[in-house]
């Protein structure tokens, strides 16, 4: 609204000046949502991996089960509030990758998870 004011005034009254001043205001407005959008959407596109602590609760949610032991865990953000999760689980006793992703909480918003299971070799 100011913007509007300001270039009414510079047209009625003369301030030919008014018109650059708001244009350079104009881009650093422009400038400044833009570098927000950047900074929100870059750690998506680079695949920026979660928060440590949620990764913690996501080997101890499979961990706690039984004699499975995560020894690969990577945990990323791809969406807003949305993850995806790579394991790799080894146990003495294992169970089917489907087995090991109803055991991950909803809380995690774990959209996306591959799982790779290995059983301990018994010598």
């Amino acid at each position: 609204m100011l913007a509007i004011v300001a270039l009414l005034a510079g047209k009625y009254f003369g301030a030919n000046w008014l018109d650059p001043v708001i244009g350079i205001m104009g881009a650093m407005l422009v400038a400044r949502w833009s570098y927000g959008l950047i900074r929100d959407t870059a750690g998506v596109l680079l695949d920026r991996q979660a928060d440590g602590q949620m990764a913690e609760l996501l080997r101890e949610a499979i961990e706690t089960a039984g004699p499975d032991r995560v020894t690969d865990l990577h945990y990323w953000t791809i969406g807003h509030d949305i993850y995806a999760a790579e394991l790799v689980i080894v146990s003495s006793d294992p169970s089917t990758p489907a087995h090991y992703r109803s055991l991950i909480p909803e809380h995690l918003n774990v959209v996306h998870v591959t799982i790779e299971v290995h059983e301990l070799s018994r010598r």
